[in-house]
């Protein structure tokens, strides 16, 4: 799916986010 919950980005991503879990990593750099 492309869009998940800020929860499940952050667990893709391999790293906890609160508000911004839902950005995709390379907004998060």
């Amino acid at each position: 799916a492309a869009k998940e919950t800020p929860g499940e980005r952050a667990a893709r991503s391999g790293d906890r986010q609160g508000p911004e879990g839902d950005l995709p990593a390379v907004m998060r750099a």
